[in-house]
Parts: structure tokens; sequence; C-alpha cells
């Protein structure tokens, strides 16, 4: 993104983009109040203010809808990646995971929708939970 504001502002830009081109690949979709990360060899896709970072070498993250609730991660599948989810606030969790084959057609899918979130501080309780673990 950074580099698109670069051009626009100076006509061009000396911000190098990492290579992003793999073979086979995994689209994850978070829609919640949470922040997203995405983490491999110490490289790390982030959603989180403190720490955002939207490309690495091995994928690339955007934020979409309202306040950035909706996060897409598009990653290699060559390797085993650390997710970890912060509740941020009470809601609804959509996650969905999406792998693609080297023709970019969808090869399988999972969904899971409408999953309760709840903040540390919610006083209600639910069968099924995503929330803090600190």
């Amino acid at each position: 993104m950074n580099w698109i504001i670069d051009i626009l502002a100076k006509g061009s830009s000396d911000i190098v983009i990492p290579k992003y081109d793999p073979t086979r690949f995994i689209v994850i979709r978070v829609a919640c109040p949470v922040d997203a990360e995405i983490s491999k060899d110490g490289k790390v896709l982030s959603s989180n203010e403190e720490v955002f970072n939207d490309s690495t070498s091995f994928g690339c993250m955007d934020l979409c809808g309202k306040n950035g609730e909706i996060k897409m991660f598009c990653i290699d599948d060559n390797a085993d990646y650390n997710i970890k989810l912060k509740v941020t606030d009470t809601g609804r969790m959509d996650y969905s995971i999406r792998y693609f084959n080297e023709d970019a057609t969808l090869d399988k899918e999972f969904n899971f929708t409408n999953i309760p979130v709840l903040s540390k501080s919610s006083n209600r309780s639910h069968g099924k939970r995503l929330a803090d673990d600190k």
C-alpha cells in the first residue's frame, strides 16, 4: 500500500515490493472483531496496528469491510504456519480456508460461520466461543 501512496504522491517509487509468485496457495478469510496474525520462520503478517505488516516473502494480507474487520490472507501452500487470533470486541466470526492448485482452481474449502466471539470483559457465556487467552 505504501508504494501506491508513494507513486501517487511522487509519480514513482523506490519502495521494493517482495516478490510473491506461489504455485499453490491458500486464502484465509477472517471476518470478525479480532486481530489476526500468521507467522512462519520469524516473519509475520499481522492486522494488529502495533505490529501491522501486510506483506512478507510467504504472502500478503488485505483489510476489507467496515473498520478492517475482514482480514484476507493469501499465503504459499508449501509450509506450516502459526495462526493467532486475538479478540478485540464481542461479535460473530466467519472463518474460511480455501486451497488453490497451480491453475488457481479451488481444490477444497472449509467454512466456519456465525461463531460467537466474546471479549474478555463480556459476562455472557456460550458453549462454543473464541475468547481472549490472556
